[in-house]
């Protein structure tokens, strides 16, 4: 009989309570953390003869969240329970500290200082993205042998204006109360990352960029990217207040800093000589670029174009599934359920076939489904997004509906594991199995 080889242990976690620590393993290395009272985190590499090297520890993107970070009875896998186990020793004040100032990829550097430095929970609360940028001093200003010696001293001053600018100075931030100020008003999510820290130190040295940021009531991701659209086409002068106080609540590139980007760039392309139009609001931007484009095509003898009609969908509606066939029930959709699907964007998506819309269920159960198109998927399509009224996460219920609609259709059940157990549903058990839910909303 041949020697029966070693397997693999498969990818897992354990918590241990005795000594605080949470051992993780895959087919790549092996991770210890000790989350609290004093984050340390080692690893190491599969390969033979490697030794164990302290690192950076991983923050789950979901630590601020009561409900994930509670031991309930959910149906968790051992390794998730044992990393809620692990997370769950961090006071909840530090949890939610981490999420309104940690800047991008720096929890676990947030996380260290709010354990070691006194007086950080508190600038963490006062400005939030200051506290940030600071817990990522090795990013910023002169790098530094012990920095978190650093910044204990610079901590033992009391909570305020001294000890805020005092900090900036040190990062080599402009250190004026102005930008403090400026600081402050910045929308405080997790998304801030330290390169948009430094896209704020720079647009602070033009003189328009910087009047429109101190005169912007909330400075959001948004709002800074539409200064900066703005300065890097030349036309600050011509940007309008009221369209970077339009901007308060947009991501990242991802709502009126990134159309105004393109209908710049087609205005200018077309009238490079005549000045910006005064555009107040998201619409009157999304009005002029739908225009903008009508005239590029022509400009360019694209007039020829066909008008393609709304596409059918690639499956019939079920029970409570009903398929949006036209850009109106979209628009309808997105008004009544209070998601962008209604957006110009969704309907570009439909007509080219590169995804469709369903509406799903009624009253407290009603939500929109989004297919994709996706060739690696039995269907040749799979769920994108899934959302309940103003991008909630789908009900029980709804996400029973969609499972039992895509098994008809004559696949396996492939809905994410993020909401449902499609063991749940071939066994024909009415209670859906819920993980955490991270999709990005409509």
């Amino acid at each position: 009989m041949s020697e029966n080889k070693k397997r693999k242990p498969r990818p897992g976690a354990v918590w241990r309570a005795h000594d605080a620590t949470l051992v993780e393993w895959n087919s790549m290395e092996s991770r210890v953390t000790r989350p609290w009272p004093k984050p340390r985190a080692w690893r190491k590499p599969a390969a033979e003869g490697s030794a164990w090297v302290e690192c950076f520890g991983s923050v789950p993107s979901h630590i601020t969240s009561p409900e994930w970070t509670s031991v309930s009875q959910r149906k968790d896998t051992p390794s998730t329970l044992a990393v809620r186990q692990a997370w769950s020793t961090v006071p909840a004040d530090v949890r939610e500290a981490i999420h309104s100032a940690a800047l991008q990829g720096e929890e676990w550097g947030m996380l260290s200082m709010l354990a070691r430095c006194p007086g950080a929970l508190e600038l963490a609360r006062s400005v939030p993205v200051l506290a940030g940028a600071l817990a990522a001093s090795r990013r910023f200003g002169a790098p530094v042998a012990r920095p978190l010696r650093s910044v204990r001293a610079l901590l033992r001053r009391p909570d305020g204006m001294v000890r805020w600018r005092a900090i900036a100075r040190w990062l080599e931030l402009p250190h004026c109360r102005a930008f403090i100020n400026a600081l402050r008003k910045m929308t405080t999510t997790a998304s801030v990352s330290v390169q948009d820290i430094k896209s704020l130190q720079l647009l602070w040295n033009h003189r328009l960029a910087q009047k429109r940021i101190l005169h912007s009531e909330a400075l959001s991701l948004d709002a800074l990217y539409l200064i900066k659209a703005a300065h890097e086409h030349g036309v600050l002068d011509q940007l309008h207040p009221d369209l970077v106080g339009a901007a308060g609540h947009g991501g990242r590139w991802g709502g009126l800093a990134f159309r105004f980007d393109i209908a710049v760039q087609m205005w200018q392309y077309l009238h490079p000589r005549r000045p910006l139009p005064a555009w107040r609001t998201l619409e009157q931007v999304e009005v002029a670029s739908t225009a903008l484009r009508d005239e590029v095509r022509q400009a360019k003898g694209l007039t020829t174009l066909a008008v393609y009609p709304f596409p059918p969908p690639p499956f019939e509606g079920g029970p409570g599934i009903t398929p949006l066939i036209s850009e109106a029930e979209l628009v309808a959709e997105g008004a009544a359920m209070g998601h962008c699907l209604g957006w110009q964007n969704w309907q570009q998506e439909a007509r080219m076939c590169r995804g469709y819309a369903f509406h799903v269920g009624e009253g407290p159960d009603r939500a929109t489904l989004w297919l994709r198109r996706d060739r690696s998927c039995a269907l040749g399509f799979q769920i994108d997004q899934f959302k309940g009224p103003g991008n909630a996460a789908p009900t029980p219920n709804a996400i029973e509906m969609v499972a039992r609609w895509i098994t008809s259709l004559g696949a396996a059940p492939t809905l994410p594991e993020a909401w449902i157990s499609p063991k749940a549903i071939a066994s024909g058990d009415p209670t859906p199995f819920w993980l955490d839910d991270d999709d990005i909303p409509f």
